[in-house]
C-alpha cells in the first residue's frame, strides 16, 4: 500500500511540475477564462443591453409614447422590404411603421414577438393595427440549424487538425517523418484533405438526418451550399494548422484553440442576430471566418441566396485561408525548434 501511494504521489507531483513549468500553457489557462468573462461583461452585462429588436419604418419616433421610451427595446431604422425578410429570419423581433394607426409586423413563431405585442398594446396610447402574418415564416430551429452545423465543423477542424498534429509532435511521430523523404507540404496537404473529406461527409450525414427529422428550410442551391461549406472548412482548418506550427505542448494547443474558438462561438451569429450591434463589434465579428460561414449558409438555406450574392462572405473565407496557409508554410516545423 505504501509503495502504491508513493507511486501515485510521484506521478501527481511530476504532472503538476510539468504543467506549471510549461509557462505558455500555464498562462493560457489563466488568461483565457478572464478573456471570456470580460467579453460577456462588456457586451452583455450593461443595463442598457437590449432584449428586443424593433425595426422602425418611415416617420421618426414619437418620443412622447411610452412604448418608444421603454428600456431593453432597441429601435433600429429599417427599409420595409428588407425588414420584412429580417422578421421572417428572426433577425428582428418586430417591425413598426408609425402613423395613424401605427402598423406592425411580427413573426408568429418568434416567442419574443408575442411579448412585444403585449407590451405594445399595453403601452401605446393611440390606435394600432397588426398586419397579416407574413406569407412564409421561419422557426428559430430553422434559423439556428446552419449555425449548429458550422459550430460542429469548427470543433472538428480545430481539434481534429491542430490538436492532433501537436500530439504527433509531442509523441515524436513528426520527428520520425522528418527522417523520410516526406516534405512538409506533403504532410500538411494530406492532413488537410483527409480532414476535409471527413468533415464534409459527416456534415452531409447530419444535414440529411436533420432534414428528415426537423424538415428545415432549404430554399437555395445545394451546389452553392457545398461551395460555401468547402471554403468555410478550409478557412477553419487553416486555424488549426496555424496553432500546430511548432508547439509540442498539448495544454498550450488546447488553450490556443479555445482562444480562437470562443470568440467565434459568441460573436459569429450562431445563437443570436448581430442586427443593431455596435460597429466595432460587427467589424470584429466579420474578421472571424465562422461568421462568414454561418451567414452565407444561412442565406442560402433560408433566403435562397445565390453564390454571386455572397461574394463578400466567400471572398473573406478564401482570403483568410490563403493568408493562414501561407503563414503555416513558413512557420511549420517538424520539431518544436
Amino acid at each position: 500500500m505504501q509503495t502504491f501511494i508513493k507511486a501515485v504521489k510521484a506521478i501527481f507531483i511530476a504532472r503538476l511540475k510539468e504543467f506549471y513549468r510549461d509557462k505558455a500553457a500555464f498562462y493560457w489557462h489563466l488568461v483565457l477564462p478572464f478573456f471570456i468573462i470580460a467579453s460577456f461583461y462588456f457586451i452583455f452585462d450593461s443595463d442598457q443591453t437590449p432584449s428586443y429588436k424593433v425595426g422602425v419604418v418611415g416617420e421618426s419616433l414619437n418620443d412622447s409614447e411610452e412604448f418608444f421610451q421603454l428600456k431593453y427595446i432597441q429601435f433600429i431604422p429599417q427599409e420595409k422590404d428588407i425588414a420584412l425578410d429580417k422578421i421572417r429570419n428572426h433577425t428582428l423581433d418586430m417591425l413598426v411603421q408609425p402613423g395613424q394607426p401605427l402598423q406592425y409586423w411580427v413573426n408568429d413563431s418568434n416567442r419574443k414577438a408575442y411579448f412585444l405585442e403585449k407590451i405594445l398594446k399595453g403601452s401605446y396610447n393611440k390606435s394600432i393595427e397588426k398586419n397579416p402574418s407574413l406569407s412564409r415564416t421561419i422557426s428559430y430551429v430553422d434559423w439556428v440549424f446552419p449555425g449548429i452545423l458550422a459550430l460542429n465543423i469548427m470543433f472538428s477542424c480545430l481539434w481534429g487538425v491542430g490538436w492532433l498534429i501537436v500530439k504527433y509532435r509531442d509523441d515524436g511521430y513528426l520527428k520520425r517523418l522528418n527522417a523520410t523523404p516526406l516534405k512538409v507540404y506533403h504532410f500538411i496537404l494530406g492532413q488537410m484533405l483527409a480532414r476535409l473529406i471527413i468533415i464534409l461527409c459527416g456534415t452531409s450525414v447530419i444535414f440529411i438526418v436533420g432534414a428528415w427529422f426537423i424538415d428545415f428550410e432549404m430554399q437555395g442551391s445545394y451546389l452553392d451550399l457545398f461551395i460555401c461549406y468547402l471554403f468555410g472548412v478550409l478557412s477553419l482548418i487553416s486555424i488549426g494548422l496555424l496553432v500546430a506550427t511548432r508547439t509540442t505542448s498539448k495544454e498550450f494547443a488546447d488553450g490556443a484553440l479555445n482562444l480562437f474558438s470562443w470568440p467565434m462561438i459568441i460573436f459569429s451569429g450562431i445563437w443570436f442576430s448581430l442586427e443593431g450591434a455596435p460597429s466595432w463589434l460587427l467589424a470584429f465579428a466579420y474578421s472571424l471566418p465562422l461568421t462568414h460561414l454561418v451567414e452565407s449558409t444561412r442565406k442560402i438555406m433560408l433566403e435562397g441566396a445565390m453564390l454571386s450574392e455572397l461574394w463578400f462572405n466567400v471572398s473573406a473565407m478564401v482570403i483568410f485561408s490563403v493568408t493562414a496557409f501561407a503563414l503555416v508554410a513558413v512557420l511549420f516545423k517538424w520539431n518544436e525548434r
